[in-house]
Formats: structure tokens, sequence, C-alpha cells
């Protein structure tokens, strides 16, 4: 009897080995996620009314292929994942026209929960890493939007979350990131093999979370991250941060250049490497609008220069929400924003977007 049992115990090694080789072996086919490169912009339909006509205006007048697609940024009503249904009048009345003007469009969408259950009027997840109910509401939640949208060729892939927000996961309790995001997407799959799931990593989705990140072992998944890196630089004069910061310049006692940003993005790189990811996508990516002279300018070119040069997907951050990300407005302050409609910064983003395959 202690011999068999020692048998299975090997057996069972065996079969966890083979298992976490698998997982670093896998052959990402990724079924709805297109084979042109995306380049696009986020959008907003909480906060931000998004109509037919802005649509119109970002595929023809700027020639943008595709769109994120935040939901849940009011945050996610308790009922959500937990009442069978309670998320449809949501999917029906706020969603499904925008995706149906993407579809009129020839707009692909991402589809990112910027939200999860647990904070009912905000769009911060913190609770979601202390308590399991809140799992298992998100869980109960994806399950349902898949199904909804398992037939829905305009998405082309299903965030999971929008920055989790923490420096650090442990494993075994509410705040294991990795195991939440296993659970989430066979939940997906339980439902819809079709569409391609997303998945970023902790620390705010920036690259150095990347440390941390597990795979999932589903091969129709893609992997993101945000890129606001120097904070220092990208956020002057948000929530009372010093300004007047220069790019490329002295940023947090050092030279910053184009070749820093490279390095900024390196556990990006390096994880895309490891696991022979045929894609990254930078989900979000911005400067604010009051940096000084053409300092922001100069920071997207270089940034969507080094997309570029990667064979990156992008979205920036954003069109039509607030008006200090925006690319239609310039500003010496953020008391002093204009609109002037095609700025030097929208100008280089159309170039960008003029080599969209239509």
């Amino acid at each position: 009897m202690l011999r068999f049992g020692c048998i299975l115990l090997m057996l069972f090694a065996m079969a966890t080995v083979a298992e976490e080789m698998e997982g670093h072996m896998v052959t990402y086919t990724l079924k709805s996620w297109p084979e042109h490169r995306l380049r696009g912009v986020n959008i907003n339909i909480d906060h931000s009314p998004v109509m037919r006509e802005d649509l119109q205006h970002l595929a023809e007048d700027w020639g943008a292929n595709h769109v994120r697609v935040q939901i849940f940024t009011a945050g996610v009503p308790s009922e959500f994942g937990k009442t069978p249904g309670a998320v449809l009048d949501y999917l029906e009345q706020k969603l499904d026209p925008v995706l149906a003007w993407c579809e009129e469009f020839n707009l692909d969408v991402v589809l990112d929960s910027h939200g999860a259950p647990g904070n009912p009027k905000h769009w911060s997840e913190r609770p979601l890493w202390e308590d399991f109910q809140w799992h298992d509401a998100f869980t109960g939640l994806w399950r349902e939007i898949a199904q909804y949208y398992r037939d829905n060729n305009t998405i082309v892939a299903y965030e999971l979350l929008n920055e989790p927000n923490m420096h650090r996961q442990v494993e075994g309790t509410p705040s294991d990131w990795n195991a939440l995001a296993r659970k989430l997407t066979a939940a997906i799959r339980e439902v819809d093999s079709y569409h391609t799931i997303m998945v970023g990593p902790i620390a705010w989705s920036s690259s150095k979370g990347f440390d941390s990140l597990e795979p999932t072992g589903d091969p129709n998944t893609i992997y993101t991250f945000h890129m606001y890196q120097p904070h220092t630089f990208t956020h002057q004069g948000v929530r009372n941060q010093k300004v007047g910061i220069a790019y490329p310049g002295v940023i947090d006692g050092r030279m910053v250049d184009k070749q820093v940003l490279r390095e900024l993005m390196i556990q990006a790189t390096e994880f895309q490497q490891k696991y022979q990811l045929p894609r990254l996508y930078v989900g979000e990516f911005s400067a604010i609008i009051w940096a000084p002279e053409d300092s922001a300018y100069h920071y997207l070119r270089d940034l969507l220069e080094l997309f570029e040069e990667a064979g990156w997907d992008w979205a920036y951050h954003a069109y039509r929400e607030w008006r200090g990300w925006s690319l239609e407005h310039e500003a010496s302050s953020r008391e002093d924003m204009r609109h002037v409609g095609d700025t030097d910064r929208l100008k280089l983003f159309k170039g960008y977007f003029a080599r969209n395959q239509r």
C-alpha cells in the first residue's frame, strides 16, 4: 500500500511538472484578435457621453482602427455578478449602442473592465484584494458578459481588469492576481472559446508589474501594459504635482530621453520574449498637455516610434474625455485649456493612424 501511494505521488509530481512545462510552451492562437496592427484610442462610456458622430469622426477624420472601451468606470453595482441578469440593462443601454456604431465605422473594440465588484461608486478594485466573495462575483460577471457577447465580432478582446492596483500579490490570498486571472479566464471559456482574453500585470499595469505576472496558460490570450513613466513628467500638475518638467530632460534626478523610455519598458520586452508572445498591447499612454513647450509632443513621438519598432498594438488615452489628455486641446496651464483642433500632437497621431489597414 505504501509503495502504491509513493507511485501515485510520483505520477502526480510528474503531471504537475509536465503541466508547468506546458505553461511555458503554449502555442498562442489569437482567434478574435486581428492580424493587422491596432492603433487607436480609449473611450469612457460612463463619464463622457460617446455619440455616433464622435466615432464617425474618429474613424473617418483621424483614421483610428479601434477603441479600448472602458466600462464600469463609475463603479460596479453590488448586484452585478451576484444576481443573474443584473448587468444586462447596463450592457443593452450603455454598451450595445456604442458597439453598433463601432461596427458601422469598422472600429474594433477592446472591452476593458475598468472596475470590479466591491466598489459600487468608483472604479477602484481595492476590496477585490481583501475578500474572496468579490472574486466569485467578478467571475460570475465575466461569465455573463462573455455569454452575452460570444457572437459579437466587433469585440476583439475581453480585458479582464484595468490596472490591478497593488504593488505586491500574495499567493493564496485575495490579492493573488495570477490565480484570479486564471479563474476569470476559465469562467469565460465555459461560454466563449472565440474571443481573445487580455491580461495586464499588477502595479497599475506598469511594465515592472510583469516581474510577478504568470501567463494563464490560455493560448487565446494577449498581454497588456500601460506606459506613463516617468509619472512625474506625464502627470505633472495633476493632483497638485510639481509642474514645469520638460522632456527630454532631467526628471527625478536623471536625464530621461528615448533610450531611457526603452529601458523603462524592458520588463514588457523580456516578458514577451520569455513566453514567445506574438503581440503585446499598450492599453494606455499619454502626457499632460501643459507640459513645457513641445515636451508632450516629443514624449509621445518617442513612445510611438518605440511601439512601432517593437510591433506592439496601442491605444492612446484618451479620446474626448478629460481635456488634460486631449489631442485636440493645447494649454500653458491647467486653467488655460483651449480647443484648437489639429494640434501638432494630433497631426503626429494621424500620421500613424494613416498606416492602419482599412
